[in-house]
């Protein structure tokens, strides 16, 4: 999550995406370690029939891990941009395919809702606003979608307040 806000405070803007615990730049190293586990076993059987088998099931087992790990990895893509001004509070969804999926409402008139642990989702986020209900953050944690809330209300409080 990155927070941001302009040089005047006009608008706050906010970035959330999911988080990533293993980095791309580790793949080699770790398919690295995967060809060496699946090489270990086979290396007494090389040159025979079981060798040839537990070969195939060993390159077979690695490209099924490969394209799975990539496809995981491009759905960590996904990223939502808040940004908050006097006039309207916005929300873009960019999906991990590159679509965009927008919202915009009166900051004035906007909510944030975070229904209470024992929901099917815990401390699921929503904003409110425009005759419309969206959900904000599904790929973060509990605890961040906490603390975005806390977030978005201070910024909302800030802007509604006047100076």
């Amino acid at each position: 999550m990155k927070e941001c806000r302009n040089k005047n405070n006009d608008f706050y803007q906010m970035e959330l995406w999911p988080n990533r615990s293993f980095e791309i730049k580790n793949i080699k190293f770790l398919f690295g370690i995967l060809c060496i586990g699946f090489a270990v076993p086979i290396l007494p059987f090389f040159g025979s029939s079981m060798g040839t088998l537990l070969l195939l099931f060993s390159v077979a087992t690695l490209i099924a891990f490969s394209s799975l790990f990539i496809q995981s990895y491009s759905g960590g893509n996904l990223k939502e941009i808040v940004r908050i001004d006097p006039k309207e509070i916005s929300v873009i969804r960019i999906e991990a395919n590159g679509n965009k999926i927008s919202w915009k409402a009166n900051s004035y008139w906007a909510r944030v809702k975070l229904y209470p642990e024992g929901q099917i989702v815990e401390n699921y986020l929503t904003l409110v606003g425009g005759n419309r209900e969206i959900e904000l953050g599904s790929f973060l944690s509990p605890e961040e979608r906490t603390l975005v809330r806390v977030k978005i209300e201070n910024i909302l409080r800030k802007i509604k307040s006047p100076v």
